[in-house]
């Protein structure tokens, strides 16, 4: 891969900056408008329609309909790109809401970012400033849900992207957030008879006994896991009378954990306690695993310290805070290449995700403003990478160096996720 020889990095900084500057006008009707209509994932139409619209109109390649309904795909390549020889960086935009309360996690926001940083970067591929490479605009539905950066990884859209970014808006700045990975589990109990009522030495089967004694069982088994290694589940029903005249428990459970090989042990560990949990209670027992688990994110330290130099110019710092566990799919993508996803401050600290607070706060100027500086920041990394062919293979190698999954994959049975981002 080649450098830029004569490139300038401060005044590349200087014109991405006037840049989305001047796009600001423009990226904060595409955010109200998409915070003003929220759609649920797989059915964000308008939101697709807007952007690609937008980013065709801009002079990118557009792709619409790209591997799923409702994600997109827009590229913009040098005069003389040459994918032997030069670097392919993408920006991710998210546009699905939450069901009921809408734009409560702010992807209006992580929408204009993505679109915000491909634009950007366009700028300086397209006047001849002696950089080379490609910039690519992924438009990702449904991270709310089954997560669609798993679908769109599986159906190869991230095949000849060399480095991958996207922003998330929160209540703090943190350039490396602790997203673990995540995996569900539907457990169903089956007794041979009606749970116990008058006389409990009748029944040789409960499974309300079951579903108690293993979330019981799970409740100690936390004691044990180590920090960032979750359990934690509901029992929905339990103790109503069947019209089989079988007893009848289902349960839900979530682990989370920072690797897949960790995300390994613990099922390892909950299987042993489901199986023995229905061997006691004389019970059968019916489980069923996510479709496409969450995997933990792997923050680029290399891109992460690049973001650092810009985000800090532009007033962000990312203070050294306790640990904040959550999920995000994309987690899984940055196990399958140099990946970076900060998350930024739109206001209070206290502000809490998925919330009628951050939800105003996700319409608010000062959000508006926070975001076009990240797109900024996210930008200037991937000037960095392109112009910059040591600090591209820093990069790669700090990627082959992380614990990514991609590595070692675990052997997942799938259902989808609900308790995400």
């Amino acid at each position: 891969m080649e450098s830029a020889s004569t490139f300038d990095i401060s005044t590349a900084f200087a014109d991405v900056q006037a840049h989305v500057d001047k796009l600001s006008p423009e990226l904060r009707i595409l955010s109200m408008a998409i915070w003003n209509r929220p759609e649920t994932a797989y059915e964000e139409h308008f939101a697709h329609s807007l952007l690609t619209d937008f980013l065709a109109g801009k002079g990118f390649t557009v792709t619409r309909h790209f591997h799923l309904p409702t994600a997109f795909r827009a590229e913009f390549q040098s005069a003389h790109f040459d994918p032997a020889r030069h670097y392919t960086v993408a920006y991710l935009s998210e546009y699905d809401s939450l069901p009921v309360i809408g734009h409560a996690c702010g992807h209006n926001l992580i929408a204009i970012c993505g679109v915000g940083s491909a634009l950007a970067l366009q700028s300086l591929l397209r006047i001849g400033t002696g950089l080379e490479g490609r910039v690519i605009c992924l438009g990702t539905p449904a991270e709310e849900t089954s997560g669609g950066k798993i679908d769109l990884l599986n159906a190869g859209a991230f095949v000849g992207i060399d480095f991958c970014m996207m922003a998330h808006p929160s209540g703090v700045n943190i350039t490396k957030p602790d997203f673990i990975g995540l995996l569900e589990c539907e457990v169903e109990f089956f007794g041979k008879d009606n749970d116990a009522g008058p006389e409990p030495w009748s029944s040789s089967a409960s499974a309300t006994d079951a579903a108690v004694l293993l979330y019981t069982s799970l409740s100690l088994l936390r004691q044990k896991l180590n920090a960032g290694n979750q359990i934690h589940g509901v029992i929905f029903e339990a103790g109503k009378p069947q019209p089989t005249g079988k007893s009848y428990a289902k349960c839900h459970y979530y682990m989370r954990t920072p690797t897949v090989p960790e995300m390994d042990t613990l099922k390892q560990s909950f299987q042993a306690a489901l199986d023995s949990t229905a061997l006691i209670c004389g019970c059968t027992v019916k489980r069923e695993y996510a479709i496409a688990p969450f995997e933990g994110l792997i923050s680029n330290q290399l891109m992460a310290s690049l973001y650092d130099k810009y985000a800090q110019q532009l007033g962000f710092d990312s203070p050294d805070l306790p640990p904040s566990y959550g999920s995000t799919d994309m987690g899984n993508v940055s196990n399958n290449l140099p990946g970076l996803h900060p998350v930024y401050s739109i206001g209070e600290s206290t502000l809490t995700l998925h919330t009628e607070d951050f939800k105003a706060a996700a319409a608010t100027a000062y959000a508006h403003t926070a975001t076009l500086n990240i797109a900024k920041s996210l930008a200037m990394v991937g000037v960095e990478l392109l112009s910059n062919t040591t600090s591209a293979q820093s990069a790669k190698l700090a990627f082959s160096l992380s614990p990514a999954s991609c590595f070692q994959k675990a052997v997942f049975i799938k259902q989808p996720n609900y308790d995400k981002l």
